[in-house]
């Protein structure tokens, strides 16, 4: 059965396959990848890794989150104002219309 686990350095070479699969400069919602992460070395690799690490560790204090959807996505929209979104804009982003929201910690 499949596990969740912490993101880890041991798993570089799998985390590649599967990015490659995708293809290389593909936008991958929810990998946390940015488009100038440099995950081809084993130092820009670690770098994404302990990032992604420092975002998920609930000890450091993360005042507020943005949180987006599709301008069109009324479940979404409902799901994060639920969770106390409060909406700042709908702006044209490279994925089309999109809401964007704060929710504070």
């Amino acid at each position: 059965m499949p596990e969740l686990i912490s993101p880890t350095t041991r798993l570089r070479d799998s985390w590649l396959a599967s990015r490659d699969e995708w293809g290389r400069g593909t936008h991958q919602d929810g990998s946390g990848l940015h488009s100038d992460d440099d995950v081809d070395t084993l130092a820009g690799f670690t770098v994404f890794v302990e990032r992604l690490c420092r975002q998920s560790d609930m000890s450091i204090p993360l005042e507020r989150v943005l949180v987006t959807c599709d301008d069109g996505n009324v479940a979404s929209a409902r799901t994060i104002e639920k969770a106390g979104g409060v909406l700042e804009d709908v702006r044209d982003t490279e994925l089309g219309h999109t809401r964007r929201y704060w929710i504070t910690l």
